[in-house]
């Protein structure tokens, strides 16, 4: 059975008009695949790109001067290593302005910001604000240069890729400021993060005499 021109214009236009269709609904499905993943692949996949990456454990002091012997006896002589012991400890002849910050024994809150810094999240390790447990007492190495449980093994420490990859932080002034702040009312003296980090590691400067 043949179709006159009238019939065959229709079908013509049909077929138009579905190629268009489908064009569309093809193109809707891509950016649903690139957009939301978790509706073409299921929620798993979503999952994991929502999720931050899990923080690292810490390994101990214990566990860093068994490679790391020099820079451990350098450290448990400084302030760091006994900054838990100056945690409820207010310096002598510090004076609080009182437009800047408020302090209780446990807190210092900063008025001009609102934050409220627990005491012990400067002077222990791994401080966890919710909880308010800690993995060590004093500035201990984890504080600045990451928990290390992935990254202290030697096969990982001989790569500085792998160890940074592993949580390794290599501690910059920002990483200091976090304690030591400009309106921080318990430091005596203007912080200078290029005198401070050498009273941290002295046993660089003994080993280059």
């Amino acid at each position: 059975m043949g179709f006159d021109e009238k019939e065959m214009n229709l079908l013509e236009r049909t077929f138009v008009v579905t190629g268009v269709v489908l064009a569309v609904v093809f193109s809707l499905v891509c950016v649903a695949v690139l957009l939301w993943p978790g509706l073409i692949v299921g929620a798993s996949a979503a999952d994991a790109v929502a999720k931050p990456a899990a923080a690292h454990s810490y390994a101990g002091v214990d566990k860093c001067k068994k490679c790391h012997k020099t820079q451990y006896e350098s450290w448990v002589k400084t302030k760091h290593a006994g900054a838990f012991a100056d945690a409820s400890k207010k310096p002598e002849g510090v004076t609080v302005d009182p437009e800047v910050c408020k302090m209780d024994e446990k807190s210092i809150t900063f008025l001009k910001t609102g934050e409220a810094i627990k005491c012990l999240a400067c002077h222990t390790t791994g401080y966890d604000e919710k909880t308010g447990k800690y993995a060590a007492e004093g500035v201990t190495c984890e504080a600045c240069h990451g928990g290390g449980a992935d990254f202290a093994t030697v096969p990982i420490m001989k790569n500085k890729e792998k160890a940074l990859a592993a949580g390794l932080v290599i501690p910059t002034e920002s990483t200091c400021r976090r304690c030591h702040r400009t309106d921080n009312p318990m430091q005596k003296e203007t912080f200078d993060f290029e005198k401070s980090k050498e009273k941290v590691h002295d046993h660089v400067k003994k080993q280059a005499k």
